[in-house]
């Protein structure tokens, strides 16, 4: 079978997976913190742009929102349904439905509480719709979406929509609408419901409330029909789902990027300049977003466009703060989805075409060549040359330290010649090897600003070009921006000349839920699209990001959390059944994540990166995640002297129990008072000083006990200070916080089914990786040895062994020399200390910051260098190592010394 078919049961088996929204009475207990509007409606209408909030009822939602930011959200509800229908067994089922569910947002201007809504994103109560609409009405989706088409409601649409409810509906007196924006109070709202059995009414009332975050699957079901309906596919699409082989280009132009990346990231940037298709697996805490930032600002440095997606928004705004923030390159990247990013777009572009935003970076941009480029090969060169110099002067130091401990201790007149050559030789030398390191790093220093230099000049070259010759073009899309509704702005969007504004506005972030509003569906539309945190990305949602791009790169983790899917096997098969597809032919959408598909369908490892730096955790927190799922692969970035003597992973065995509502109190209790410590400990800091608090429990209802106790013991303040979350691993994942508080809920004597619960992979490897400083670990197990296989080894793993300096130092004269040299200074000294997998000679902490020191040439133990390539990795990592060659200690040693406590800063 083609394409289509294949992707039609992609779409169906998408729609088959998420059910509609669907809200049949809002006075359910799953409806939260309901707050009616009274007398009139101001916000639909489009009257105001927010109302005021009573200032308690807005602390009890920020309240409920921080401890639930991925489950719940708040809408605004409006034009109800009312009513009583007959259900099974003769019993009465009360009607309070909204019609509308528009996403509303609490304010704070002034210093006091406003709700605003966002009608672009009117979300339809759909699945209790379909219940009530009549027989000849097939898609009720689409008349639904033609008839609030505006958004906003004015009076002039009442009469379409009265029609609407009282003809395609069954048995509904919708006349009560007409007194819309007047809006009937809650007293009112609830007569509706004593109507006859199967006879509903319609009711203008409006109120806010807290719900579980609904899927609507709208957007991406109808790209999935029009994609489908299609004869042009991209490459992405056409290689993973017609089985066709990925071409590989074998020379591409480098770009430039404005950071020192390891080897792992520059491979990953090589991988996808050569294949349509390319992977990367980054275990936790391996700087995922970092690496797609960077392969996002070389694609960009070479005139590429990039699609940046993910199944959620935090991980996307994540990447968009690694490009501002930590690569410090501004202006690139339009993010958006959220009404918020919305306003601030169409603001700055306002900006740039009244000239308020607008400025040349160097006189004339006319010709078009970058005034930066020469500097920048230069430097460029210059540091290649210096890496050349450096190393050469390093693999000298091995053969002249020999020289010097083989005549060392001779007596004669040769030996004394040779003595005086040694000296002679190593004095004559103007080329400290320190002196090439430093000017090796200055240099890397500049290579680092230049390219941002580059990089910015030619996005205002670009922004040059089309105002002097394509200004309308801004204009065009501006008024797109502007369009009252999303099917609007997309007919515009398809008009516009979208290749123009993606030379200005080169990276786009956006969640996969979203791009059906914000980017015209063309094939190929974009050079990359990169889909992050993979592994949660079900196959149909990544098909119209895939289509929208020619080339595509995969991230994420197959040992973290997998997409959850609800679809039963049997309806898979009948939709298989359906388009005549047979197994070999799809992939399953139940059990493969997007990642899965490229998984299998990369034919050759040169496709594929690793990341194995870790970066976020202590030793002590990641050791049993690197040991038990990476084969001890993970070089850890972190383990410096201070995390080796700090107890990072505290195990507290409380004496509690599961009861039969799956909740473990004495557990709860326990956390709940010490991040009660924690949060009066720190009540005098300001927030960025204070600890960022997660809790997690791997049962939901362990997390809904903790959150109602969180909720009663905390203010709104103390929350936002501390960012405290409480929720499973799903609720973390691709998350982190300071101090993680873990309860394991179970004890000697729960189910086998919970043991085997804690114990999936990617539940428990998410669970224990989210903390950076600490973890504290609550647990109700007395014999470990009936907590099944994974629990019982993290809880007997002792995560704190403290590693000792190697031995075979004692043996060294020239390090001991040094060592007691610097023992003279008020600084903490280790010696061979192993740090990501290299052994730094002597480790140094002065000033609170860190600092090694490379002995060179001196034969034995520590005779080698280290790499030029970890020197530029510590170097980025605020770990700068001194190479110190055994032939200029010996010979100038004064020069050393005092080069050695500048390098350190002490006298």
């Amino acid at each position: 079978m083609g394409i289509p078919e294949k992707i039609l049961f992609y779409r169906d088996c998408y729609n088959a997976d998420n059910r509609s929204i669907q809200i049949t009475n809002i006075y359910s207990t799953k409806i939260e913190n309901k707050f009616f509007i009274e007398d009139k409606e101001e916000l639909l209408n489009n009257e105001l742009p927010y109302i005021p909030l009573d200032e308690d009822y807005a602390a009890k939602v920020k309240k409920n929102l921080m401890l639930y930011p991925k489950e719940k959200a708040l809408y605004y509800c409006s034009f109800f349904i009312t009513g009583k229908r007959e259900t099974s067994f003769s019993n009465e089922s009360r009607i309070c439905a909204p019609v509308l569910l528009i996403p509303a947002e609490i304010q704070e201007i002034n210093g006091f509480n406003y709700l605003s809504i966002n009608v672009e994103k009117t979300l339809f109560n759909i699945g209790f719709l379909n219940q009530l609409k009549k027989d000849h009405v097939s898609d009720l989706y689409t008349t639904l979406n033609k008839l609030f088409n505006e958004g906003f409601i004015y009076e002039r649409d009442l009469t379409k929509i009265v029609e609407f409810f009282e003809s395609e509906l069954e048995d509904i007196d919708a006349s009560s609408l007409y007194f819309f924006p007047k809006l009937h109070d809650e007293k009112e709202l609830k007569k509706g419901q004593n109507y006859k059995i199967d006879s509903y009414k319609g009711v203008p009332s409006s109120l806010v409330c807290v719900v579980r975050k609904p899927t609507n699957t709208y957007g991406v079901s109808s790209e999935l029909a029009e994609i489908a309906k299609g004869n042009t596919f991209s490459k992405p699409v056409k290689g993973l789902f017609l089985n066709q082989a990925f071409k590989t280009r074998k020379s591409f132009q480098k770009g430039t990027v404005p950071v020192i990346l390891n080897k792992d990231q520059e491979g990953v940037i090589k991988k996808a300049n050569e294949n349509v298709l390319s992977m990367v697996i980054g275990p936790p805490g391996t700087g995922k977003s970092f690496t797609i930032a960077a392969l996002s600002i070389e694609l960009v440095s070479k005139g590429k466009s990039v699609l940046v997606v993910s199944r959620n928004n935090q991980a996307v705004d994540v990447v968009g703060d690694k490009i501002e923030e930590g690569l410090e390159v501004q202006n690139l990247v339009l993010r958006a989805g959220k009404k918020s990013y919305l306003k601030e777009l169409k603001s700055r572009i306002e900006n740039i075409l009244s000239g308020a935003q607008y400025y040349q970076l160097v006189e004339s941009v006319s010709n078009g060549e970058n005034p930066f480029k020469d500097q920048l090969n230069s430097t460029k060169n210059d540091v290649k040359k210096l890496e050349g110099l450096l190393k050469k002067a390093l693999e000298k130091e091995l053969v002249w330290g020999k020289k010097i401990y083989q005549n060392e201790g001779q007596k004669g007149i040769i030996q004394g010649l040779v003595h005086r050559y040694l000296e002679w030789r190593t004095k004559s030398n103007k080329q400290l090897t320190w002196s090439l390191y430093k000017r090796l790093f200055e240099r890397t220093i500049q290579k680092t600003e230049l390219s941002k230099k580059f990089i910015l000049w030619e996005k205002q070259y670009q922004l040059d070009k089309l105002l002097l010759g394509k200004r309308k073009t801004l204009i065009s899309f501006l008024k797109a921006l502007k369009a009252r509704t999303s099917s609007r702005r997309m007919e515009m969007f398809n008009k516009a000349d979208f290749n123009t504004i993606l030379d200005v506005f080169p990276i786009w972030l956006c969640s996969l839920s979203d791009l059906y509003n914000v980017l015209p569906l063309k094939p190929e539309l974009f050079d990359y699209v990169i889909i992050d945190e993979a592994t949660q990305c079900d196959i149909a949602t990544c098909i119209p990001a895939l289509q929208r791009a020619r080339n595509t790169v995969i991230v994420g983790d197959p040992k973290q959390l997998r997409h959850v899917s609800f679809l039963s096997k049997s309806i898979q098969h009948s939709l298989q059944q359906k388009y005549e597809l047979n197994n070999s032919e799809v992939f399953d959408y139940r059990e493969k994540s997007i990642l899965d598909v490229a998984f299998e369908s990369i034919e050759s490892q040169d496709s594929v990166s690793f990341l194995h730096e870790h970066f976020r955790s202590t030793p002590q927190i990641i050791g049993f995640s690197n040991r038990y799922f990476y084969n001890d692969s993970l070089k850890i970035m972190t383990s410096l002297p201070d995390h080796q003597i700090s107890e990072s992973v505290k195990y507290f065995p409380v004496n509690g129990s599961r009861n039969k509502k799956g909740i473990n109190e004495t557990e709860a209790n326990e956390i709940i008072n010490k991040v009660s410590e924690i949060v009066i400990d720190q009540k005098d800091l300001d927030k960025a000083f204070s600890y960022r608090i997660g809790i997690l429990s791997p049962f939901r209802d362990q997390v809904e006990f903790l959150s109602t106790q969180i909720n009663k013991k905390f203010t709104v303040n103390e929350l936002e200070k501390h960012e405290l979350v409480c929720g499973t691993a799903y609720e973390f994942q691709g998350d982190e916080r300071d101090i993680m508080f873990i309860s394991f809920c179970v004890d000697d004597k729960s189910h086998p089914s919970a043991f085997r619960h804690i114990s999936r992979n990617d539940v428990f490897n998410v669970s224990i990786t989210r903390a950076r400083n600490y973890q504290y670990v609550y647990h109700s197990i007395k014999n470990n040895g009936t907590a099944g296989n994974i629990l019982s080894n993290y809880l007997n793993h002792n995560p704190n062994i403290r590693k000792f300096e190697v031995s075979k130092s004692n043996r060294d004269p020239f390090l001991n020399d040094v060592f007691e040299y610097l023992n003279t200074k008020d600084i903490k000294i280790w010696r061979a200390y192993e740090f990501a997998g290299v052994l730094i000679d002597l480790m140094v902490k002065s000033r609170d910051r860190f600092y090694g020191i490379d002995l060179i040439g001196y034969p034995g133990s520590f005779e080698e260098h280290i790499d030029i390539y970890q020197y530029k990795l510590f170097n980025r990592i605020g770990i700068p190592v001194f190479p110190l060659p055994y032939s200029q200690w010996n010979f100038q040693r004064e020069i050393m010394e005092e080069e050695l406590s500048k390098y350190i800063e002490v006298v």
